[in-house]
Formats: structure tokens, C-alpha cells, sequence
């Protein structure tokens, strides 16, 4: 008997194998391949770069400030969403018009400074 009961146990404990390493197969076959880009980004996670980005020199303009809409909670500079975009492409308008960074910052925390600093709950200067 003790041999009956003992041959049981190792058959069971090989079918848990077989049916677990079964399982990860066919879970990987099925789920394994990579899930699609989040919106903003391209291929392989890479970050989508839009035309009305700001470049580097001119990134201190928009620099500490929160995105903008309710919900967000990314920087304005990392965020991807339309209104940051927005955003970005009038300070692009702006300084091609001539206008100085110093003057666009401080008009936009003039007009917007409590929805551009939510993350801090301070105003931004």
C-alpha cells in the first residue's frame, strides 16, 4: 500500500509540473509579445519628439511648471497631452516673434501660474 499511495503523490506532483510549465508556454505564446505604444511614444517606447517641442536652450522657459489639465500629473515639459503641446508650440510662436523668455514665463504665471504649479500647490515663482 505504502507504494500505491507514494507512486500518487509523485504522479500528481509531476502532472502540477507539466501543467504549470504548460501553462507559463502558452500564457508567454499568447501574452508574451510586446503590449502596444502608449500614446506619445513610437516604436520600442521611444518618445515621440513633435515639432513644437522646445529645444533645450529654451526649455528653462517652461521649466517646474505641472501640466495644465486636471488630471495630469507629469510636468508640463514631459507631458505629451494636446494642451501641453499647445502650449509649447505659442511659446515657439512667441519667441520667433521676439519676444524674450524671461517676458513669456512670467505672462504665463501671471495668467496661469495656480494651474501650472498643482503638483507644489504653490504658486511657481
Amino acid at each position: 500500500m505504502g507504494n500505491i499511495g507514494t507512486a500518487r503523490m509523485i504522479n500528481l506532483a509531476l502532472a502540477f509540473i507539466i501543467g504549470v510549465c504548460a501553462g507559463g508556454i502558452s500564457g508567454y505564446l499568447i501574452g508574451g509579445f510586446p503590449p502596444p505604444a502608449a500614446p506619445g511614444q513610437g516604436d520600442h517606447g521611444m518618445p515621440i519628439h513633435y515639432p513644437e517641442a522646445l529645444s533645450v536652450e529654451n526649455a528653462w522657459i517652461l521649466e517646474g511648471f505641472s501640466c495644465p489639465e486636471p488630471a495630469c500629473t507629469n510636468t508640463l515639459l514631459a507631458c505629451q497631452g494636446n494642451l501641453p503641446r499647445r502650449i509649447c508650440s505659442w511659446v515657439n510662436e512667441q519667441l520667433a516673434k521676439g519676444r524674450s523668455g524671461e517676458d513669456i514665463r512670467a505672462a504665463l504665471i501671471r495668467q496661469h501660474g495656480e494651474k501650472l504649479d498643482k503638483l507644489r500647490g504653490t504658486s511657481p515663482e
